[in-house]
């Protein structure tokens, strides 16, 4: 479905012949928006399918939104943002431009989001910053036990400890067992572009399972 959305809140757009593509089977609750992109990307904003927006929340210009998508009322996506598929994002949050959500993750409400966070993810606070793994949600997407157990593993190896980002992607390639969820993982590391939201303090991750 191709549907025309209200310019894009950017002051250099000139109204250049851009687009808003919405896919199927969404619900945008009352005073949700979502803008056109402007000419410096693909000229493209792209919501996929099955999405649930809460009332008041905004899908700023250039964003590209997955599938079953749900973000609760009064959160916002600033320009060029990328939240792929599967991810919860609680009320009255706030994304920076260009900031990623992997898939699967989960962002809890009141967060104001300013690097990437990764996938399968449970992640909070300003700035939000990694806290667990999503095992609830993982489940309840029919990963097994032993997916949800090796995902958990390389988020660890990531998050805990002062190694370098290069150096925990090296113990995971040999202490995870190798799936898609992990080379899919891996790759999300290596292309982040604003860097991961990490906080390595004691306080920082609360699963220690």
């Amino acid at each position: 479905m191709l549907l025309s959305g209200g310019a894009p809140q950017d002051l250099s757009y000139k109204g250049e012949p851009t687009k808003l593509i919405i896919g199927n089977n969404n619900t945008f609750r009352e005073f949700s928006t979502a803008n056109l992109a402007t000419s410096k990307g693909d000229g493209k904003t792209e919501i996929g399918d099955n999405g649930y927006f809460m009332a008041y929340t905004h899908i700023g210009h250039d964003c590209k939104v997955g599938n079953n998508v749900v973000i609760a009322n009064n959160s916002h996506l600033g320009g060029h943002c990328e939240i792929e598929d599967g991810v919860t994002i609680g009320g009255v949050c706030a994304f920076n431009q260009f900031t990623k959500v992997g898939k699967g993750a989960f962002v809890a409400g009141s967060s104001i989001v300013n690097k990437d966070i990764l996938p399968f993810c449970r992640a909070q606070g300003t700035y939000a910053t990694i806290r667990a793994t999503n095992k609830i949600g993982l489940s309840r997407k029919g990963y097994t036990r032993e997916e949800v157990a090796n995902v958990h593993k390389a988020i660890r190896i990531i998050i805990m400890g002062s190694h370098t980002v290069e150096e925990g992607i090296e113990r995971i390639l040999q202490e995870c067992t190798m799936s898609p969820n992990i080379e899919y993982f891996i790759n999300f590391i290596r292309s982040s572009k604003r860097g991961i939201a990490v906080d390595r303090s004691p306080k920082g991750w609360q699963d220690d399972e």
